[in-house]
């Protein structure tokens, strides 16, 4: 049991921007997206748990433990936007649909290490806080980071955020206070 940072991402409408395109344009596609996505991972300390199709699964504070892993995930989120803007900038100069991203994050325990099945073992994260951060990631707003009240408790102020609850999400019998993290798009960020 580890007290981690869950992060979610997903590219809304995927199924339309892949739908004219050959499956190998998709996978070039799904590769242009998971790359930066992995480099602003990375970059802030965190693990690249998954790719779930066009989707990213990450944490932060596993392995190695962090003090406080909501601020590194925080920051890898807004990379991650940022770019992805940059990203965007490139495809519509090649005539191509932008991409969409919504992220969720959340803070919380979680089981982290090799699970799976007795022919296949994944390290990954297991737990309602990682269900939390999924669930929030399918209610974010385009280009937006959905977080719930006790991540919003831990980030302390960091950023401003706006109270965009509470909301029903699938799967957890409580309605959720959920925050949308307020910051503009830096395309200039590494």
């Amino acid at each position: 049991m580890r007290p981690i940072s869950i992060m979610f991402s997903d590219v809304r409408n995927f199924t339309a921007l892949s739908e004219d395109r050959t499956p190998q344009d998709v996978v070039a596609l799904i590769r242009r997206i998971h790359t930066p996505a992995t480099e602003a991972v990375l970059r802030h300390g965190g693990t690249l748990d998954k790719f779930i199709g066009d989707g990213v699964m990450a944490f932060f504070g596993a392995p190695q433990p962090l003090p406080e892993p909501c601020a590194p995930a925080l920051a890898a989120a807004r990379d991650l936007l940022a770019r992805v803007a940059r990203l965007n900038d490139a495809l519509e100069a090649q005539g191509e649909k932008p991409i969409d991203v919504g992220i969720g994050l959340h803070v919380g325990d979680a089981v982290v290490g090799n699970m799976g099945s007795a022919r296949r073992l994944s390290y990954t994260a297991l737990g309602s806080s990682v269900n939390l951060a999924q669930r929030l990631e399918a209610n974010a707003p385009v280009g937006g980071i959905l977080i719930a009240e006790r991540t919003h408790e831990q980030l302390g102020g960091a950023l401003p955020t706006q109270r965009r609850g509470p909301i029903q999400v699938k799967g957890i019998d409580e309605p959720q206070v959920v925050y949308e993290v307020i910051l503009e798009t830096e395309r200039n960020e590494p």
